[in-house]
């Protein structure tokens, strides 16, 4: 915490762009956001005891520890709230994080409001923790002073806040536990009951209260008074109208004693708590839609918008960012329909994208796109980026490889050897001039394909005769 009353949040994100967006957010909601920019760099900063209350942790950093690995490492140093905030959905990912001590699982996107709701929850999640924490190391510290002697068992008993009582097993005539009599009672286990000292010890457990089968504690004494074996017990009572949590044990033959605490605010609580989660889910649905739909009004507008300008080159700019936005659209909706988000098939998204290609240019009837791809599963992330360059190759030929003719072949192929895959857009159009090379382009588009082939650590070639023929490679 700031000396200004604002919780610091250490924000572990491996793109600088993002991150950036993700702190401004932070910012305005009212938190202040330190960045690390890997699991490493966070792992440093948290035992250089960071001022931290909360990390907003991402899961795929690149290179190096993942947010898992690093959140597992992080909360080795210090107990603290940790909210994954990832671009994946996949339920492999989830299962991932889910043995992880988290407190939230955000997918990015998802707004400014459902990131404040994550954080603020996972904040009351943190502080309901430690207090069961501390209820448990009180309920064992208890426990083991009553083992320790006599005077100190009834010091505690005296004293503590929770109920306890101590009670003599009855047993019937086949010699099963059957009920037991109060042998004593501390004041907070009278106030459970309702009764004081004098109307408790002395009498049974079935005198006091009416049958109430439907809560299972007398079968759960009775287990206990036979085995010996302790057991923590929740149940509800109707007597009451009340959740009772009980720790019963024998503390010597013939004896039955329990610990006794009313935690029907908790129930509440939890209860309170499921209901936020499940509305938490629901609106992570709509937010699925919304990114669709608005990425679909995004590609709308300057579709439009491109129609509507007399200038050639600004309209072209304008349809070419429609269709990079486009194919974004497709891998999107193949991700939300996929079972299994971790990867996709890229024979499914590179034919979808050429289709949506071929529907672009639907007036080039005579131009035929032809395709030949091996079906095999990428990441999203990598998908994402051979996306964007097969729609610029083919968008290119498209437009500029039949100048002055009526009729060609676009050949979009997809092969992998091993961990080399291999992409090839090829055409038998006019030809590319020796003057463009990728490396020197001042186009905009060729710029894009080079920046994206580096971003897959991959090379890319151009071949001229009879038609230019791009070929990208990469391990994956």
């Amino acid at each position: 915490m700031t000396p200004s009353g604002r919780a610091t949040i250490l924000l572990v994100e491996d793109e600088a762009l993002i991150a950036r967006g993700e702190r401004i957010d932070l910012e305005r909601i009212g938190y202040e956001a330190i960045v690390a920019d890997s699991g490493e760099r966070a792992i440093e900063l948290v035992k250089g005891a960071g001022p931290f209350d909360l990390v907003l942790m991402d899961i795929d950093l690149g290179e190096g520890l993942d947010g898992a690995e690093a959140a597992e490492a992080i909360l080795r140093e210090r107990d603290l709230p940790i909210v994954f905030l990832s671009s994946h959905t996949e339920e492999e990912i989830a299962r991932k994080v889910e043995g992880i001590a988290s407190y939230g699982y955000v997918t990015k996107g998802s707004g400014r409001a459902v990131l404040e709701a994550s954080i603020k929850m996972a904040f009351r999640l943190f502080e309901a923790n430690a207090r069961i924490k501390d209820e448990l190391t009180e309920r064992t510290r208890i426990e083991d002073e009553l083992r320790k002697s006599e005077l100190k068992y009834r010091s505690l008993f005296k004293s503590m806040g929770q109920g306890f009582y101590l009670a003599q097993i009855v047993y019937d005539r086949d010699g099963e536990p059957c009920d037991y009599r109060f042998l004593d009672a501390n004041a907070a286990f009278e106030k459970i009951i309702g009764l004081g000292r004098e109307g408790i010890i002395g009498r049974t457990y079935n005198e006091l209260v009416p049958p109430d089968p439907a809560s299972g504690w007398l079968e759960c004494f009775k287990r206990v008074a036979k085995t010996g074996v302790p057991e923590n017990f929740s149940f509800q009572s109707a007597v009451y109208d009340t959740h009772f949590e009980t720790y019963a044990f024998k503390p010597e033959e013939g004896k039955f004693a329990a610990l006794v605490k009313d935690v029907t605010d908790r129930i509440s609580m939890e209860r309170r708590i499921e209901n936020l989660l499940k509305e938490k889910e629901l609106i992570l649905k709509e937010v699925h839609h919304r990114i669709k739909n608005n990425m679909a009004v995004v590609s709308s507008l300057l579709s439009l918008q491109a129609g509507a300008l007399t200038d050639p080159t600004s309209r072209s700019a304008l349809a070419d960012a429609a269709n990079r936005i486009q194919s974004m659209e497709i891998l999107y909706e193949k991700l939300y329909r996929s079972k299994d988000g971790t990867a996709i098939s890229i024979r499914d998204y590179v034919l979808s994208l050429v289709e949506e290609l071929t529907n672009v240019y639907s007036e080039r009837t005579e131009i035929r796109i032809v395709a030949d791809l091996a079906d095999f599963a990428l990441e999203p992330k990598l998908l994402s980026t051979i996306g964007i360059i097969v729609n610029e190759l083919v968008t290119n030929a498209m437009k500029y490889a039949f100048v002055g003719r009526d009729e060609g072949r676009i050949a979009v192929s997809v092969s992998r050897e091993g961990d080399l895959v291999r992409i090839r857009v090829e055409d038998d159009g006019v030809g590319l001039p020796e003057s463009v090379t990728i490396e020197d382009s001042e186009g905009f588009g060729m710029q894009l394909i080079g920046m994206l082939a580096a971003q897959l650590h991959g090379a890319i070639s151009i071949a001229r005769g009879g038609g230019t023929r791009f070929k990208l490679e990469f391990r994956a």
